[in-house]
Protein backbone atom coordinates (compact mmCIF):
# COMPACT_ATOMS: atom_id res chain seq x y z
CA UNK A 1 0.00 0.00 0.00
CA UNK A 2 1.28 3.43 -1.01
CA UNK A 3 0.05 6.75 1.16
CA UNK A 4 -2.48 7.20 -1.43
CA UNK A 5 -4.08 4.12 -0.55
CA UNK A 6 -3.49 2.55 -3.45
CA UNK A 7 -2.46 -0.94 -3.68
CA UNK A 8 0.30 -1.85 -6.77
CA UNK A 9 0.26 -5.92 -8.01
CA UNK A 10 2.81 -7.62 -9.42
CA UNK A 11 1.74 -10.08 -11.32
CA UNK A 12 3.25 -13.34 -13.16
CA UNK A 13 2.12 -14.75 -16.82
CA UNK A 14 3.03 -17.66 -18.64
CA UNK A 15 3.82 -17.02 -22.21
CA UNK A 16 4.14 -13.43 -23.27
CA UNK A 17 0.94 -11.31 -22.42
CA UNK A 18 1.33 -8.37 -24.60
CA UNK A 19 1.52 -8.43 -28.53
CA UNK A 20 4.49 -6.48 -29.86
CA UNK A 21 5.32 -4.43 -26.77
CA UNK A 22 7.99 -5.64 -23.96
CA UNK A 23 8.07 -4.87 -20.63
CA UNK A 24 8.58 -1.07 -18.90
CA UNK A 25 10.93 -0.15 -16.46
CA UNK A 26 10.14 1.60 -13.43
CA UNK A 27 10.72 5.16 -13.32
CA UNK A 28 12.18 5.83 -10.19
CA UNK A 29 14.09 8.93 -10.19
CA UNK A 30 11.05 10.94 -8.10
CA UNK A 31 11.88 13.77 -10.63
CA UNK A 32 7.83 14.05 -12.19
CA UNK A 33 7.06 17.05 -11.83
CA UNK A 34 7.61 18.87 -15.12
CA UNK A 35 7.84 16.01 -17.38
CA UNK A 36 5.75 15.01 -20.02
CA UNK A 37 3.71 11.69 -19.59
CA UNK A 38 2.91 9.66 -22.47
CA UNK A 39 -0.86 8.15 -21.05
CA UNK A 40 -2.73 5.32 -22.94
CA UNK A 41 -5.90 3.50 -22.77
CA UNK A 42 -8.85 1.97 -23.52
CA UNK A 43 -11.59 4.12 -22.16
CA UNK A 44 -14.37 6.57 -22.80
CA UNK A 45 -13.27 9.20 -25.54
CA UNK A 46 -13.89 12.11 -27.22
CA UNK A 47 -12.83 16.06 -26.35
CA UNK A 48 -14.77 17.77 -23.44
CA UNK A 49 -16.43 19.88 -25.99
CA UNK A 50 -17.70 16.56 -27.63
CA UNK A 51 -20.16 16.57 -24.59
CA UNK A 52 -22.98 19.11 -23.56
CA UNK A 53 -21.91 19.07 -20.21
CA UNK A 54 -19.14 17.99 -18.05
CA UNK A 55 -20.99 14.87 -16.60
CA UNK A 56 -22.18 13.82 -20.02
CA UNK A 57 -18.84 11.78 -20.78
CA UNK A 58 -20.07 8.92 -18.91
CA UNK A 59 -21.88 7.80 -21.40
CA UNK A 60 -19.34 8.73 -24.16
CA UNK A 61 -18.30 5.96 -26.43
CA UNK A 62 -15.94 2.94 -25.48
CA UNK A 63 -14.92 0.82 -28.58
CA UNK A 64 -11.67 -1.13 -26.56
CA UNK A 65 -9.74 0.99 -29.38
CA UNK A 66 -5.74 1.97 -27.62
CA UNK A 67 -5.58 5.75 -27.67
CA UNK A 68 -2.61 8.03 -26.69
CA UNK A 69 -1.95 11.21 -25.90
CA UNK A 70 0.59 13.26 -24.01
CA UNK A 71 0.29 15.30 -20.29
CA UNK A 72 2.60 17.54 -18.08
CA UNK A 73 3.03 15.99 -14.30
CA UNK A 74 1.78 19.59 -12.02
CA UNK A 75 2.29 17.87 -8.72
CA UNK A 76 4.26 14.60 -7.90
CA UNK A 77 3.67 13.79 -3.85
CA UNK A 78 1.76 11.34 -1.17
CA UNK A 79 2.04 8.65 -4.07
CA UNK A 80 0.14 10.55 -6.31
CA UNK A 81 1.16 11.93 -9.75
CA UNK A 82 -1.17 14.61 -11.13
CA UNK A 83 -1.91 16.62 -14.15
CA UNK A 84 -4.44 18.98 -15.41
CA UNK A 85 -6.36 18.79 -18.75
CA UNK A 86 -5.61 22.04 -20.79
CA UNK A 87 -7.93 23.48 -23.83
CA UNK A 88 -5.48 23.63 -26.98
CA UNK A 89 -5.57 27.50 -26.51
CA UNK A 90 -3.31 27.51 -23.43
CA UNK A 91 0.23 27.55 -23.90
CA UNK A 92 0.98 24.50 -21.83
CA UNK A 93 -1.02 22.18 -23.66
CA UNK A 94 0.09 19.56 -25.56
CA UNK A 95 -0.61 19.05 -29.29
CA UNK A 96 -2.11 15.38 -28.21
CA UNK A 97 -3.26 17.35 -24.99
CA UNK A 98 -5.07 14.00 -23.01
CA UNK A 99 -6.72 13.25 -20.04
CA UNK A 100 -7.87 9.64 -18.99
CA UNK A 101 -11.27 8.45 -18.84
CA UNK A 102 -13.54 5.56 -17.19
CA UNK A 103 -12.52 2.51 -18.75
CA UNK A 104 -8.87 3.66 -18.56
CA UNK A 105 -8.23 2.69 -15.34
CA UNK A 106 -4.72 0.42 -14.68
CA UNK A 107 -3.07 1.86 -17.93
CA UNK A 108 0.20 3.57 -17.63
CA UNK A 109 1.94 6.54 -17.62
CA UNK A 110 5.05 6.73 -18.88
CA UNK A 111 8.32 9.15 -19.02
CA UNK A 112 10.86 9.15 -21.51
CA UNK A 113 14.82 8.89 -20.13
CA UNK A 114 17.27 8.99 -22.83
CA UNK A 115 15.19 7.63 -25.26
CA UNK A 116 13.37 4.72 -23.11
CA UNK A 117 10.12 5.21 -21.99
CA UNK A 118 9.84 4.02 -18.40
CA UNK A 119 6.52 3.58 -16.76
CA UNK A 120 6.21 5.96 -14.16
CA UNK A 121 2.32 5.65 -13.17
CA UNK A 122 -1.01 3.06 -13.23
CA UNK A 123 -4.15 4.96 -13.71
CA UNK A 124 -6.29 5.40 -10.59
CA UNK A 125 -9.00 7.98 -11.19
CA UNK A 126 -10.02 11.05 -10.19
CA UNK A 127 -11.78 12.84 -6.83
CA UNK A 128 -13.38 14.97 -9.06
CA UNK A 129 -17.37 14.55 -10.20
CA UNK A 130 -16.42 16.81 -13.24
CA UNK A 131 -13.57 14.38 -15.14
CA UNK A 132 -14.32 14.79 -18.67
CA UNK A 133 -13.92 18.94 -18.80
CA UNK A 134 -11.30 21.70 -19.89
CA UNK A 135 -9.06 22.07 -16.05
CA UNK A 136 -10.16 18.22 -14.86
CA UNK A 137 -7.42 16.82 -13.08
CA UNK A 138 -6.04 13.35 -13.30
CA UNK A 139 -4.16 11.07 -10.64
CA UNK A 140 -2.26 8.43 -11.52
CA UNK A 141 -0.31 5.94 -8.66
CA UNK A 142 2.68 7.13 -8.31
CA UNK A 143 4.76 4.15 -8.66
CA UNK A 144 8.68 5.80 -7.85
CA UNK A 145 7.19 5.61 -4.77
CA UNK A 146 6.55 1.60 -4.75
CA UNK A 147 9.84 0.79 -7.09
CA UNK A 148 12.37 -0.45 -4.63
CA UNK A 149 8.95 -3.03 -3.46
CA UNK A 150 8.32 -3.79 -7.22
CA UNK A 151 11.84 -4.41 -8.09
CA UNK A 152 11.80 -6.68 -5.00
CA UNK A 153 9.21 -8.63 -5.45
CA UNK A 154 10.54 -9.52 -9.32
CA UNK A 155 13.87 -10.99 -7.73
CA UNK A 156 13.04 -14.81 -8.01
CA UNK A 157 16.12 -14.88 -6.13
CA UNK A 158 14.63 -14.32 -2.80
CA UNK A 159 11.93 -16.40 -1.02
CA UNK A 160 8.25 -15.19 -1.58
CA UNK A 161 7.80 -13.84 2.35
CA UNK A 162 10.68 -11.80 2.25
CA UNK A 163 9.56 -10.04 -1.22
CA UNK A 164 6.03 -9.50 0.21
CA UNK A 165 4.46 -11.70 -1.94
CA UNK A 166 1.14 -13.78 -0.83
CA UNK A 167 -0.18 -16.26 -3.31
CA UNK A 168 -4.07 -16.92 -3.30
CA UNK A 169 -7.10 -17.98 -5.48
CA UNK A 170 -9.60 -17.05 -2.68
CA UNK A 171 -11.01 -13.72 -4.12
CA UNK A 172 -14.34 -14.26 -2.44
CA UNK A 173 -13.40 -14.04 1.73
CA UNK A 174 -10.37 -11.46 0.51
CA UNK A 175 -12.24 -8.65 -1.23
CA UNK A 176 -9.48 -6.48 -0.38
CA UNK A 177 -6.60 -8.51 -1.00
CA UNK A 178 -4.93 -8.52 -4.28
CA UNK A 179 -4.23 -12.00 -6.25
CA UNK A 180 -0.39 -11.13 -6.22
CA UNK A 181 2.06 -13.11 -7.92
CA UNK A 182 5.61 -12.26 -9.09
CA UNK A 183 7.05 -11.73 -12.46
CA UNK A 184 10.54 -11.89 -13.83
CA UNK A 185 10.36 -10.96 -17.23
CA UNK A 186 6.80 -9.74 -17.86
CA UNK A 187 5.21 -6.49 -15.38
CA UNK A 188 1.33 -5.41 -15.46
CA UNK A 189 0.66 -2.84 -12.36
CA UNK A 190 -2.40 -2.69 -11.19
CA UNK A 191 -4.31 -0.04 -9.06
CA UNK A 192 -7.60 -0.86 -6.65
CA UNK A 193 -8.58 1.66 -4.72
CA UNK A 194 -9.50 0.40 -1.81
Amino acid sequence: DGPNSNDVAVIEFTGRPFRNHDARPIYSSMEEVGETIWILGMGIHGQPDDFPNARACSDGDQDSNLREGYNTVEQANNGVLMYTMKPSSSSTSHSREAIAQDGDSGGPALIEVEGEWQLAGVNSGTDENNSCDWGSVDQYCRLSEHAEWIYKAMDDTVDDASRGIRHTTDLESGARNCCLHYLAVFALFITIVL
